[in-house]
């Protein structure tokens, strides 16, 4: 990470100051008091959220109601320039200058400091604020306190800047991935041996391989031509194909019309059977006209006398109905005569 510029407002003691720096190292020179040490302490306080032994109000200059930090820098992970910017007051803002637009963080330990972890290119887990107290802003005359203390302090203090922990910790992760590359080695270092030994034979294989080649060779040729015998296989194929289609459609023609004439022999016979029993009938009616010209007379006869009988039927329900009526009408008569008589 290089920092570009640090702007302050109602900062401690400087009212409305912005700093540049250039690549490499710069030197802030003043008088005692001038502010020299709150340049570093808004660094700490905006990017690492660090304020030392300070309270928030301490932060800020007297007569403000609040104070502001705004830092530039170019990040370690994707070599763009962004702005951080802190308000006692507002919180966090991030901008993007390149794209002209705010980043939407606003939880500090959420969203802020995981992102600045990320631009800083440390690991997820670094706290920021013991970073900075202890490697980046190191008090004055203190920078090489810590080499001075016991071996147990001095290892608090670097085992933490050195990740002395996580070094083991990955040790320990990774010591499965060493067994696993160790036996990889070994599968490999027998196969070195297995071709080593086969180039042993490599004239050998050599000779054999020349051999298969003119194997191939002539192979191929064949091949070629079998492959062209193929094609005027194939072709002759096809034009039996197409004759045995042709056959195949002039055997159900010829079945067809086999059948279509065994059904008209069929109808034939029948047609002359009916013509034999036809001539049967005309020989046996000739025979028989006589007979049947008599019959016919006969018949006719039989048919005049049926109607005589029907008609004599008729006459003598007639007569029947006539003497019945004179009956009633006699009946009628004696009656009228008696009445008659008893009248006189």
């Amino acid at each position: 990470m290089q920092i570009l510029s640090v702007a302050l407002k109602n900062f401690k003691s400087h009212s409305d100051r912005e700093f540049q720096f250039q690549i490499g190292t710069n030197a802030i020179c003043g008088e005692n008091g001038a502010g020299k040490s709150s340049i570093l302490e808004a660094i700490a306080w905006t990017l690492f959220n660090h304020t030392g032994a300070y309270n928030k109000e301490d932060l800020i200059r007297n007569g403000a109601s609040s104070a502001q930090v705004m830092v530039r820098f170019v990040s370690d992970r994707d070599g763009r320039t962004y702005e951080v910017q802190r308000c006692t007051t507002k919180g966090y803002t991030l901008y993007d200058p390149q794209l002209s637009v705010k980043l939407d963080f606003k939880l500090i330990n959420e969203e802020v400091m995981p992102w600045l972890r990320q631009q800083f290119n440390v690991a997820p887990g670094t706290d920021l604020a013991r970073l900075f107290a202890n490697t980046i802003g190191v008090p004055q005359g203190t920078f090489t306190a810590a080499f001075l203390e016991t071996t147990e302090n001095r290892r608090k203090v670097f085992d933490a800047i050195l990740k002395v922990e996580e070094y083991k910790s990955l040790h320990r992760d990774l010591k499965p991935l060493e067994d696993l590359a160790k036996a990889e080695v070994e599968q490999l270092d027998r196969k070195i041996t297995e071709c080593e030994e086969a180039l042993q034979e490599w004239d050998a294989v050599k000779e054999r391989r020349s051999t298969l080649h003119r194997e191939i060779t002539q192979n191929q040729a064949t091949l070629a031509q079998l492959q062209t015998k193929l094609t005027q296989l194939q072709a002759e194929k096809d034009r039996l194909a197409t004759q045995a289609q042709v056959v195949r459609q002039l055997q159900a023609d010829v079945q067809k019309a086999i059948a279509q004439a065994e059904g008209k022999r069929q109808a034939n016979q029948v047609l002359r059977q009916s013509v034999d029993r036809a001539q049967q009938a005309v020989t046996i009616c000739t025979a028989k006209r006589s007979s049947y010209q008599a019959f016919q007379q006969a018949e006719a006869a039989l048919k005049s006398l049926d109607q005589q009988i029907k008609q004599r039927q008729q006459l003598q329900k007639s007569r029947d109905a006539q003497q019945q009526a004179l009956r009633d009408r006699q009946s009628e008569l004696t009656k009228l005569s008696l009445q008659l008589d008893r009248t006189h």
